[in-house]
């Protein structure tokens, strides 16, 4: 659906308005770019600071061997998804590869885990040369994953109020963390979160000025929820009066009541 796609592209391009980001010409399709991305499936975050490391090092004309190495690496290690940790582990694998000139050479203690088997099951097969190098002096000690763990399941007995999301916090973070985290974070409104250009509108407006009658028409691309999340932040503005929306020969009008829209 190419209309769902122009929406997401006309979104990006209004947020980088609104945050005064300059916009340049759209990029078009490259087919050869494409191909490689395929290849290693850097995530862009990470290809960023692949440049900026690799520019400080004076070594950034390497890049196009060190991102070929990435492919190859990838391949070899099992097509590991290419997300944090597994993405900086054959990264910094293929650097190495290229930096020193005998490949894996040097294996750092991660990768060798990963190969180990104690990051979950692999996805792809392993080059047996690649792990017979990689995990030397690493107990290649397989995990059972889906085994209970001891330690979660006495919090739970002991917290049987937690979410799953609270007990795995508390788990990972410790309790003096996980109380100073629960005492100090502010629950969002996710009607207050403008996902739009209609609700960043009509948030601005309410922002800036005493707003008691806000009429928009909107010849497409208008959504429920775009008129909903307007209404929200309509609510929750003191001096607000009330909000009109016409869209497509429907008119929709929001007033202030107590206690809802």
């Amino acid at each position: 659906d190419r209309s769902r796609v122009a929406r997401i592209d006309d979104y990006f391009d209004w947020a980088a308005a609104r945050g005064g980001h300059r916009r340049g010409q759209r990029v078009p399709f490259d087919a050869e770019a494409y191909r490689r991305y395929v290849a290693h499936q850097i995530p862009g975050g990470m290809m960023s600071n692949f440049r900026r490391q690799l520019s400080e090092a004076g070594i950034l004309d390497r890049m196009p061997l060190i991102l070929d190495e990435v492919t190859r690496v990838r391949a070899e290690v099992g097509y590991p998804p290419m997300i944090t940790p597994y993405s900086q582990m054959v990264g910094v694998q293929a650097v190495l590869n290229v930096m020193s000139g005998e490949r894996y050479a040097n294996v750092p203690r991660e990768l060798a885990l990963y190969l180990s088997g104690q990051y979950g099951q692999i996805c792809g097969p392993v080059d047996p040369g690649v792990y017979d190098r990689a995990t030397g002096g690493v107990n290649p000690q397989r995990f059972d994953f889906t085994a209970p763990d001891a330690e979660l399941a006495a919090l739970r007995t002991a917290h049987p109020e937690m979410s799953e999301d609270a007990l795995l916090l508390r788990l990972f973070f410790g309790q003096r963390a996980f109380e100073t985290y629960e005492r100090k974070r502010t629950p969002a409104d996710p009607m207050l979160i403008a996902t739009s250009p209609l609700a960043e509108l009509v948030r601005e407006v309410l922002v800036r000025r005493k707003a008691h009658r806000l009429t928009v028409r909107a010849s497409g691309g208008l959504s429920y929820a775009d008129v909903r999340a307007s209404a929200a932040y309509l609510e929750a503005a003191p001096n607000a009066g009330e909000l009109a929306v016409t869209h497509r020969g429907l008119h929709v009008a929001a007033g202030r009541q107590p206690g809802r829209v």
